[in-house]
Protein backbone atom coordinates (compact mmCIF):
# COMPACT_ATOMS: atom_id res chain seq x y z
CA UNK A 1 0.00 0.00 0.00
CA UNK A 2 1.17 3.58 -1.08
CA UNK A 3 1.28 6.84 0.66
CA UNK A 4 -0.10 10.11 -0.49
CA UNK A 5 3.39 11.24 -0.06
CA UNK A 6 4.46 8.62 -3.12
CA UNK A 7 1.90 9.84 -5.00
CA UNK A 8 2.31 13.29 -5.21
CA UNK A 9 5.61 12.62 -6.37
CA UNK A 10 4.26 10.83 -9.50
CA UNK A 11 4.64 13.20 -12.43
CA UNK A 12 1.75 10.66 -13.93
CA UNK A 13 -0.79 11.49 -11.16
CA UNK A 14 -3.26 14.51 -10.90
CA UNK A 15 -3.58 15.05 -7.09
CA UNK A 16 -6.99 16.76 -5.86
CA UNK A 17 -7.00 18.26 -2.51
CA UNK A 18 -10.41 19.90 -2.20
CA UNK A 19 -13.01 20.72 -4.87
CA UNK A 20 -16.69 21.62 -4.67
CA UNK A 21 -17.21 20.68 -8.40
CA UNK A 22 -17.46 22.79 -11.47
CA UNK A 23 -18.97 22.77 -14.89
CA UNK A 24 -20.34 19.34 -16.39
CA UNK A 25 -18.60 20.18 -20.32
CA UNK A 26 -15.36 21.28 -18.88
CA UNK A 27 -14.87 18.48 -16.33
CA UNK A 28 -15.77 16.26 -18.91
CA UNK A 29 -13.17 17.45 -21.18
CA UNK A 30 -10.32 17.17 -18.71
CA UNK A 31 -11.44 13.46 -17.61
CA UNK A 32 -10.94 12.80 -20.94
CA UNK A 33 -7.43 14.27 -20.95
CA UNK A 34 -6.75 12.16 -17.97
CA UNK A 35 -7.93 8.95 -19.62
CA UNK A 36 -6.40 9.45 -22.45
CA UNK A 37 -2.67 10.01 -21.16
CA UNK A 38 -3.33 7.47 -18.72
CA UNK A 39 -3.03 9.51 -15.55
CA UNK A 40 -3.94 8.58 -11.87
CA UNK A 41 -6.32 10.50 -9.99
CA UNK A 42 -5.91 11.06 -6.70
CA UNK A 43 -8.95 12.63 -3.70
CA UNK A 44 -6.87 13.79 -0.97
CA UNK A 45 -9.94 15.27 1.17
CA UNK A 46 -13.51 15.95 -0.63
CA UNK A 47 -14.40 15.25 -4.47
CA UNK A 48 -17.80 16.30 -5.46
CA UNK A 49 -19.99 16.93 -8.43
CA UNK A 50 -18.41 17.90 -11.37
CA UNK A 51 -14.97 16.99 -9.72
CA UNK A 52 -15.87 13.25 -9.69
CA UNK A 53 -16.08 13.07 -13.65
CA UNK A 54 -12.65 14.13 -13.33
CA UNK A 55 -11.51 11.54 -10.62
CA UNK A 56 -12.77 8.42 -12.31
CA UNK A 57 -11.41 9.02 -16.05
CA UNK A 58 -7.71 7.88 -13.57
CA UNK A 59 -5.76 5.42 -14.59
CA UNK A 60 -5.93 4.64 -10.69
CA UNK A 61 -8.26 6.20 -8.65
CA UNK A 62 -6.34 6.47 -5.18
CA UNK A 63 -8.41 7.77 -2.01
CA UNK A 64 -7.56 8.46 1.52
CA UNK A 65 -9.26 6.30 4.22
CA UNK A 66 -11.15 10.55 5.42
CA UNK A 67 -11.55 11.47 1.63
CA UNK A 68 -14.93 11.55 0.28
CA UNK A 69 -16.85 11.39 -2.89
CA UNK A 70 -20.08 13.22 -3.48
CA UNK A 71 -22.38 12.61 -6.65
CA UNK A 72 -25.44 14.41 -7.72
CA UNK A 73 -27.61 14.61 -10.56
CA UNK A 74 -27.01 17.58 -12.82
CA UNK A 75 -28.97 20.63 -12.47
CA UNK A 76 -30.35 20.15 -16.22
CA UNK A 77 -31.58 16.43 -15.39
CA UNK A 78 -32.46 15.27 -18.75
CA UNK A 79 -29.27 17.16 -20.75
CA UNK A 80 -27.20 15.89 -18.41
CA UNK A 81 -28.31 12.59 -17.67
CA UNK A 82 -27.66 11.71 -21.62
CA UNK A 83 -23.80 13.56 -21.35
CA UNK A 84 -22.98 11.70 -18.32
CA UNK A 85 -24.53 8.10 -19.20
CA UNK A 86 -22.27 8.01 -22.13
CA UNK A 87 -19.30 9.29 -20.21
CA UNK A 88 -19.87 6.84 -17.08
CA UNK A 89 -20.54 4.26 -19.25
CA UNK A 90 -17.35 4.42 -21.15
CA UNK A 91 -15.68 3.80 -18.25
CA UNK A 92 -17.83 0.91 -16.77
CA UNK A 93 -19.34 2.89 -13.79
CA UNK A 94 -22.85 3.35 -15.65
CA UNK A 95 -24.53 1.65 -12.38
CA UNK A 96 -23.01 4.60 -10.68
CA UNK A 97 -24.04 7.45 -13.05
CA UNK A 98 -28.26 5.54 -12.69
CA UNK A 99 -27.76 5.54 -8.91
CA UNK A 100 -26.35 9.16 -8.93
CA UNK A 101 -29.49 10.37 -10.74
CA UNK A 102 -31.59 9.36 -8.46
CA UNK A 103 -30.40 12.24 -5.93
CA UNK A 104 -31.43 15.65 -6.58
CA UNK A 105 -29.22 18.45 -8.47
CA UNK A 106 -29.44 20.39 -4.90
CA UNK A 107 -28.70 17.59 -2.57
CA UNK A 108 -25.23 15.36 -2.36
CA UNK A 109 -24.82 11.48 -2.04
CA UNK A 110 -21.50 11.17 0.30
CA UNK A 111 -19.68 8.17 -0.55
CA UNK A 112 -16.34 7.32 1.46
CA UNK A 113 -13.20 5.58 0.04
CA UNK A 114 -14.86 2.35 1.15
CA UNK A 115 -17.74 2.66 -0.46
CA UNK A 116 -16.01 4.35 -3.24
CA UNK A 117 -13.60 1.18 -3.40
CA UNK A 118 -16.70 -1.21 -3.47
CA UNK A 119 -18.99 0.76 -5.82
CA UNK A 120 -15.50 0.10 -8.61
CA UNK A 121 -14.93 4.20 -7.96
CA UNK A 122 -11.33 4.06 -6.65
CA UNK A 123 -9.04 1.70 -7.35
CA UNK A 124 -6.87 2.04 -4.10
CA UNK A 125 -7.12 3.52 -0.33
CA UNK A 126 -4.10 4.61 0.58
CA UNK A 127 -2.80 3.91 4.18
Amino acid sequence: SRRASDLVADVNALVIAQSVGGDLFAAHQMGDVVSQNRISTVVLALCYSACVDVFIAGKDRVMTPISTLGLHSASDPELGYEIDRAYWGRRGLGNVNEMAYQVAHDELWLIDAKRARDLRLATEILR
